[in-house]
């Protein structure tokens, strides 16, 4: 499907046709290497239950473990 707009000229659509290609292309190897990542083994094990600190629900500075990043309902 053809798509053009009034008054662009033959050298414009002709550019803005190659940038769709090289968007499509782009799409196109971002997914697979998304497909590849998703497909990766699990990695090893984290030797030890790192904390960090982070903002709250309310705002307020709280302390947080690694495995909780990842706890049911997070």
């Amino acid at each position: 499907m053809a798509v053009s707009f009034p008054g662009e000229s033959q050298e414009y659509r002709a550019a803005r046709n190659r940038l769709l290609e090289q968007e499509i292309e782009l799409r196109r190897a971002t997914e697979s290497v998304a497909t590849a990542r998703r497909r990766l083994p699990p990695g090893g094990v984290v030797p030890q239950d790192y904390g960090f600190q982070g903002k709250g629900a309310d705002g307020a500075i709280a302390d947080v473990r690694f495995s909780e990043l990842f706890a049911p309902g997070r």
